[in-house]
Formats: C-alpha cells, sequence, structure tokens
C-alpha cells in the first residue's frame, strides 16, 4: 500500500499533481513508519522523493531539510560508501545549486564523484551525471575549461551507454534514453557558448561531440540491429544471441549497483562481462559490415579527409540554451529559446573548426516554413522569392 502511494506520487508529480503528489508522500512515509520503523531504505527513498517534488516546487528550505534527513537515514542504514548515499549527497549538492551555494554545491558534488568511481568504477553512468553536476557549477564559478574538460569525460562514459541501449533494444528504449540524456547535451553547448567560442581547442572538442553523438544515434547503429535480427546472417545467429544476452547483462547489472554490497566484486564482474562483449563484437566485426560500420564513428579528422578538396562541411546544431548564471531560487529564468549553431569544418583541415550563432530557432524556422512553401507551390516563380528570403 505505501509503495503503491509513494509509486502514485511520483506520477502527479510527473503530471504536475502537486496537491495530490504531496498528500500521497506523506500517507506513504506514515505508513511505513508504523509498519518498518523510523529507519528503513523505503522510508529514506520516499524522503528523497518528497524532496524532489518540495525542489520542484522552490521549496528549497523544506526540501533541503527532507534530503538531509534521507542522506543522514542512508548513511545510518548502509555506512559511508553505497551508491544510494551518493546519490543522497548529490541531491543535497543539487539544493544547493539552485539556491546559489556554489561552493557548497562544488564540494559536494566532488565527493559524490569520487565516491562513485570508487564503488562503481570510472565508467559509470552515475559517474558521468556526477561529471555533468560538477561541470555546471565549476562554469558558474568562472572554471569553463575544467568545466569542458568533466563535460568531454561524461560524454565518454555516455556514449557507451547510448552504443550499447541502441545496438539492442527497443524504439521507446532509444526514445527514452535520448530523451534522459538530452539535457546534457543542451549544457554542452550552452557552455560552449556561453564562454568558449573564443577557444580553438573547445570548438574541436565541441564538433567532435556533436559528430559522434549524431552517428551514434542515427542509421548506423539502426542497421546494425537490423542485421543482427534479420536473415542475412543466418550461421551468426547464435553469436548474435549470445551477444545481445552479454549486452543485456551489462545494462541490468549497471543499473542494479543499489543492491549490491560487495563492490570490488561488482566492478570485477562488470569488467568480465565487458571483455567478452567486447572479443565477440570484434569477431562478429569481421563478418559483418554493419557491426564495423557502427564501430567507427566520426570525429574531425575524419571527416576532414573525406571531404572533396576545397569543400567545407557546415554543420547545424539545435540546442536549448541554459543561463549559468540564473538563480532558481530566485525565480531568475534558467533555460531560454532554442538557439542554432553552425559548425564549419573545411576539408583537410580539421582543426581549422568555426563556429556562427545563427541566432534563436523560431524565427529561423519560421523564414524555411515560407521558403518550402514558396519552393514547393508549383503555380508560382519562386525562385526569385526563394533568393530574397535567403539573403535577406
Amino acid at each position: 500500500m505505501a509503495v503503491s502511494l509513494n509509486n502514485l506520487a511520483v506520477l502527479y508529480d510527473s503530471l504536475g499533481r502537486y496537491s495530490q503528489a504531496k498528500e500521497n508522500y506523506l500517507q506513504a512515509l506514515e505508513i511505513l513508519k508504523e509498519l518498518l520503523g523510523d529507519k528503513h531504505p523505503y522510508i529514506a527513498s520516499t524522503l528523497n522523493n518528497l524532496a524532489g517534488h518540495y525542489k520542484e516546487q522552490r521549496r528549497y528550505l523544506e526540501a533541503e531539510k527532507k534530503q538531509i534527513e534521507a542522506f543522514a537515514m542512508r548513511t545510518s542504514l548502509y555506512g559511508d560508501e553505497h551508491p544510494d548515499v551518493a546519490r543522497s549527497l548529490n541531491n543535497v549538492a543539487t539544493i544547493d545549486f539552485s539556491l546559489g551555494r556554489y561552493l557548497q554545491a562544488e564540494r559536494k558534488y566532488s565527493e559524490a564523484l569520487e565516491l562513485r568511481k570508487r564503488l562503481l568504477g570510472e565508467e559509470h553512468p552515475d559517474v558521468a551525471q556526477s561529471l555533468n553536476h560538477l561541470a555546471t557549477v565549476l562554469t558558474v564559478r568562472n572554471r569553463p575549461a575544467e568545466a569542458l574538460s568533466y563535460r568531454v569525460q561524461a560524454s565518454y562514459i555516455n556514449d557507451k551507454l547510448i552504443s550499447r541501449v541502441f545496438a539492442f533494444s527497443s524504439d521507446s528504449d532509444r526514445f527514452a534514453l535520448i530523451e534522459k540524456l538530452r539535457g546534457n547535451f543542451d549544457l554542452f553547448l550552452s557552455l560552449i557558448y556561453n564562454h568558449l567560442l573564443d577557444s580553438d581547442s573547445a570548438k574541436q572538442q565541441a564538433l567532435d561531440f556533436v559528430l559522434k553523438r549524431k552517428a551514434l544515434t542515427s542509421t548506423s547503429l539502426a542497421a546494425q540491429n537490423q542485421a543482427l535480427y534479420s536473415d542475412r546472417y543466418p550461421h551468426l545467429q547464435d553469436k548474435f544471441r549470445q551477444l545481445g544476452e552479454l549486452n543485456a547483462q551489462l545494462v541490468t547489472l549497471t543499473f542494479s549497483a543499489s543492491r549490491i554490497r560487495d563492490f570490488t566484486a561488482y566492478q570485477q564482474q562488470l569488467a568480465k562481462l565487458e571483455e567478452q562483449h567486447n572479443n565477440l563484437q570484434k569477431q562478429l566485426a569481421s563478418e559483418v559490415p554493419e557491426i564495423q560500420l557502427a564501430e567507427q564513428l566520426p570525429n574531425r579528422y575524419a571527416v576532414a579527409e573525406a571531404l572533396p578538396s576545397h569543400s567545407i562541411l557546415i554543420e547545424f546544431v539545435r540546442f536549448d540554451f541554459f543561463d549559468f548564471q540564473a538563480v532558481r531560487a530566485k525565480g531568475d529564468q534558467q533555460w531560454h529559446p532554442p538557439r542554432y549553431l553552425a559548425f564549419i569544418l573545411p576539408s583537410e583541415q580539421p582543426d581549422a573548426v568555426q563556429t556562427i550563432d545563427l541566432g534563436e530557432v523560431e524565427p529561423i524556422d519560421n523564414l524555411i516554413q515560407v521558403f518550402h512553401s514558396q519552393v514547393s507551390d508549383s503555380t508560382k516563380k519562386t525562385l526569385g522569392v526563394a533568393k530574397r528570403l535567403v539573403f535577406t
């Protein structure tokens, strides 16, 4: 009953029915305490959810109180070294950030990052989350170069996760993952736009990030997925099935860390599964072109070399613009209308990346729609109109 109330409260929160969400959280807490006493993992989880509810309502002091209570309970239950303790510490840091307490937020984010690395390994998605959070607070504290380094590290971890999920999952699972990671994509490009457009190195890393993420989420992995489940390679079906099982085990084990007690054994098991997966994938890649294609992710060096002589690539990127200096607790607007950036890469010059800020998306998209309607109207002479739309 209490678990159902908590889950229903989470649903109400997602639907914006906040008064009903709060009522269900409080009822769940009351029932859990009656059944389980004052200290139990379910109670800590419900406190954590209630803190998140208050945070979304901008009731930060109430959120902080509940989050600290959840953190203390988890520390008492598990000791200092546990993923749920790191999660609570990360959540307390997020409240500090929302209140503009950047020094405290940086310290707690750093502690959560180191704890997650020790327990889960260097390439766990929770480590990527901590790296991205720390990058955000470092940007606010005017350390954009450090922030970029953390975002690049996080993107490497998330790219591996995308590769795994896209290779064997359903379209709905892929979409859910991309939606979950979309904010980090926007924050990466907001960092470049806000602070690093004058840095050649930053622009180069940003283009590599965009090209790789685009390749991961486009047709190459879809082609691999189709090849694995088609009848084009009947003699490899057993190996495809084995690869899928290893992939599923890796994903499941990665996200089951909260139930683990021996984290040394956990990391060893992950490393063993990863080695088996990579070895089998390497064997299959020698026989399946689609797997080779999926493994050959582009960067600016490969693209610049592949471009015809004296040509350029223009890569248009849309991102939601984040204002790192905005303080949520003061009512400042953090997210602003989406913008377009254009990355320009000349052939044979991988280090000559340039960027152009094209401005907000809406007026550009409106012009594009007008242009499309004009050029697709067979009853009109549209070339002159199109020229005026493009060049005015």
